[in-house]
């Protein structure tokens, strides 16, 4: 099955779970608009629209919060070649973030970029990756943040507990679970210049951390990470007899 056809036949099975999950409720006023109408309307409006509209009645609420349609208005927006949807986030330095349309970008000579503010007051903020319109971020303490700009809205990860120097986050979507996983490499130092590289993996649905894997003496991981196909990219040095080898380690949500 070709690539948008699956996304199509999955935008037709979250929307007929959207319409028996909403029946009960446009079946009460036999003059309202029916719910598959409602859905196909919404699921085509931007995200900032849908943040002002959904307190406008119950079942309107009841469709955006639901997850289903939050999936099928993501893949209609990524699937639409002229990029009405998409923005691009611009952050040049430390403490703030801008946003502008990319179809601006691509089709208008004039581009207007907004402020965005971060999750809460920070006086430095380093970006670690972006997967689906969410970013991961931390403070200058080091807390991880899964940040939507869209909705404002932001999760606070805990504290992974590995005891070690963290060294690189990245994170993607598991398709596999529909879950969102953030990545975490650690340092733990044995004493002179030995150490290990703890790999530990954040679920955004169990909201828990797990250990996965380690690797051991003699990897220098490289701090720029590479997210594709469900799985995350690093390249790594490796000193074998004061010979240098480039690898690439690979971490595959898949893998818990």
């Amino acid at each position: 099955m070709a690539l948008h056809d699956k996304d199509d036949e999955q935008h037709r099975q979250q929307l007929e779970r959207m319409k028996t999950l909403n029946s009960s409720e446009t079946s009460k006023d036999p003059q309202s608009v029916p719910s598959d109408i409602i859905i196909e309307i919404l699921s085509r409006l931007p995200v900032k629209s849908l943040l002002r509209i959904r307190s406008v009645c119950k079942l309107w609420f009841s469709i955006i919060s639901d997850p289903h349609f939050v999936k099928s208005h993501l893949s209609l927006s990524t699937s639409n070649n002229r990029y009405a949807h998409h923005r691009l986030i611009l952050s040049t330095n430390s403490i703030s973030v801008h946003s502008c349309p990319l179809y601006d970008v691509l089709y208008d000579g004039i581009v207007k970029a907004l402020e965005i503010d971060y999750p809460e007051p920070l006086d430095s903020v380093q970006i670690y990756g972006c997967c689906n319109g969410l970013f991961l971020i931390a403070n200058r303490d080091r807390d991880l943040f899964i940040w939507n700009p869209s909705t404002r809205r932001s999760n606070r990860l805990p504290c992974s507990g590995s005891g070690g120097l963290p060294v690189s986050y990245n994170f993607g979507y598991d398709e596999s679970s529909d879950d969102y996983k953030v990545v975490g490499i650690y340092y733990v130092y044995k004493g002179e210049a030995e150490y290990d590289a703890i790999v530990k993996m954040y679920s955004l649905k169990t909201a828990n951390w797990k250990r996965i894997g380690d690797f051991h003496n003699g990897f220098s991981m490289d701090c720029c990470v590479q997210y594709l196909n469900g799985v995350l990219h690093w390249t790594t040095i490796q000193n074998c007899e004061s010979s240098y080898t480039w690898t690439i380690a690979r971490v595959g949500f898949i893998c818990i």
